[in-house]
C-alpha cells in the first residue's frame, strides 16, 4: 500500500515524543523516524515498535497514537459517510450552517483526519472529509490540518525575532492577508499570525495609554509643586511686605487707608492667599 502523507505523520509522532523528552537528541529522532516509517510499511511488528518506543521515550503514548491511526478502516469510514452524505441532504445542509457557528473537533475526528492524510497526502480533501465524516467539510478538514495538525506549526511561545518579522510581513502585506504573512514567516499558521498581531497591537496600546496617564500624573504633581512654591514665597516674603497696609499720604483719611485694606484683602481671597488674622 502507498502512503502519500507519510513524512508529515512520522513528524507527528516525533513532535509527540519530543514534548515527553523536551532534549531528544536528533540522533534518536532518526531513529524515531526510521521505525515508525517501518512500522508503518509492515517492516517491524506492534510490539517491536512499541519497545523500542518506549525505550527511546520512556513512554508508550506516541506509539498509541500511532496505532490509533493506522487502525481507522479507512474504505469503510468511506463507504458509511457517503451513504449518510447522501441521505437527507437538508438535514446535512441544516448540520453545516450550525457547524459554521460552533467548530469544534473530537480527538476521534483528528486521528480520522490524520488516517485520511497518511493515506491519500495533503492534497485530497474531498476524500478525507470522507473519512472524518460528522458533515466535515473539505474546507474544514483543510483548515483544521493547516491551522492545528500539521507539525511545521510552531506551538511554543513566539520570539521577539518572531515578532519583529511579523510586524514587518504586516506593514508589507497589509493587516488582511494572513495567508501570505503566514508563508513569509514559514513556520505559523494564518491564524497564528493574525491573533499574535492583535496582542501586540493590544498590548502597545495599553502601553501607550499607561504612558498617557503617568504623563498626566508627573504634570499634575510638577503643578502642585509649582504651585506649593508659589503659595509659600507668597506666605514667607510677599505677605508680611504688604500686610502693614498701603501707605497713605500724610493728608490721607483713615477711611481711605480703611477702603485700600478692604481692596487687597478682596484681592487676596479671590486668588486663594490666607489672609492675617
Amino acid at each position: 500500500m502507498t502512503f502519500l502523507g507519510l513524512d508529515p505523520i512520522i513528524e507527528i509522532i516525533i513532535e509527540k515524543a519530543s514534548e515527553l523528552k523536551p532534549d531528544l537528541e536528533n540522533s534518536l529522532k532518526a531513529r524515531l523516524r526510521t521505525m515508525v516509517s517501518s512500522f508503518i510499511n509492515g517492516s517491524i511488528n506492534s510490539d517491536d515498535c512499541q519497545g523500542l518506543m518506549k525505550e527511546i521515550c520512556m513512554s508508550n503514548t506516541p506509539f498509541l497514537f500511532l496505532r490509533s491511526i493506522m487502525m481507522v478502516n479507512i474504505d469503510c469510514q468511506i463507504q458509511k459517510n457517503k451513504a449518510v452524505r447522501s441521505q437527507n441532504s437538508q438535514e446535512n445542509q441544516r448540520l453545516n450552517k450550525f457547524r459554521k457557528r460552533a467548530i469544534i473537533w473530537t480527538s476521534e475526528e483528528d486521528i480520522n483526519l490524520l488516517a485520511g492524510v497518511l493515506r491519500f497526502g495533503i492534497d485530497n480533501w474531498s476524500i478525507i472529509s470522507d473519512i472524518v465524516g460528522n458533515n466535515r467539510s473539505r474546507a474544514q478538514c483543510s483548515q483544521r490540518w493547516f491551522r492545528g495538525l500539521d507539525p511545521r506549526i510552531c506551538k511554543k511561545r513566539w520570539t521577539s525575532e518572531e515578532d519583529k518579522l511579523l510586524l514587518e510581513m504586516v506593514s508589507k502585506y497589509g493587516e488582511t492577508s494572513w495567508a501570505k504573512i503566514s508563508s513569509a514567516i514559514g513556520n505559523r499558521s494564518d491564524v497564528q499570525c493574525r491573533y499574535r498581531f492583535h496582542q501586540i497591537r493590544k498590548s502597545e496600546e495599553k502601553c501607550i495609554d499607561s504612558m498617557f496617564i503617568k504623563g498626566i500624573s508627573i504634570v499634575r504633581n510638577r503643578a502642585d509643586n509649582a504651585l506649593d512654591q508659589t503659595k509659600l514665597f507668597y506666605n514667607d516674603q510677599f505677605l508680611p511686605s504688604i500686610w502693614g497696609g498701603i501707605p497713605s499720604a500724610d493728608d490721607a483719611s483713615q477711611n481711605s487707608k480703611d477702603e485700600d485694606n478692604a481692596s487687597l484683602d478682596l484681592f487676596l481671597r479671590h486668588f486663594g492667599f490666607p489672609l492675617k488674622k
